[in-house]
């Protein structure tokens, strides 16, 4: 996510005490936005709402530049608030730890209720938490472990975007296969 995608002052100077402050949160939400923005083009939405999904996604842990617990959503939804960030951005950033069968937090809400760029969220932060690169191809890779615990829990992760994470991954690990096979002998 680069600044110039983002207009609002406040926001810009957010990203930069994010980057200095917690950088490995910055990292770790640029590979966030990066999955959002992947799975949102596997699920097709619109420009618009990509938009929105891919913005969430990189704010989705900005309230940890106040507060390390779970109660980081709430903080991020405040600031996301405080500059005047669109409320579909700010309940996705609030919301994106609530989990389909209501265990998750801050709330504990459950299916529906949880708006589908908070569950996208999840979906990628927890296979973003499992790897140091966003995809490792290899055989029992911190990657496929990941994609298989969510596909083994679809009462906890949207199951549609499950699938479509898991339909980047592969799109993913055939362009490296046939990168590898063909084109470095």
């Amino acid at each position: 996510m680069h600044k110039e995608h983002i207009n609002n002052k406040r926001l810009n100077e957010l990203l930069d005490e994010l980057k200095i402050k917690k950088p490995e949160i910055y990292e770790h939400s640029l590979k966030v936005a990066e999955l959002c923005n992947q799975i949102g083009n596997q699920l097709e939405l619109k420009p618009v709402d990509l938009r929105e999904l891919t913005i969430s996604g990189f704010f989705h842990d900005i309230g940890k530049l106040v507060i390390e617990d779970e109660f980081h959503p709430i903080y991020g939804g405040k600031i996301l608030e405080v500059c005047g960030v669109s409320g579909t951005i700010r309940k996705a950033v609030y919301q994106h730890h609530e989990l389909l069968d209501g265990t998750g937090y801050p709330e504990g809400i459950s299916g529906e209720d949880i708006v589908k760029n908070s569950r996208i969220i999840n979906v990628a932060e927890i296979f973003a938490n499992a790897n140091y690169e966003i995809f490792n191809f290899r055989e029992n890779s911190p990657s496929a472990k990941a994609i298989e615990l969510l596909k083994n829990n679809p009462e906890r992760f949207d199951s549609t975007i499950v699938e479509a994470l898991e339909d980047v991954y592969n799109y993913k690990k055939e362009s490296d296969n046939f990168i590898n096979t063909y084109l470095f002998f």
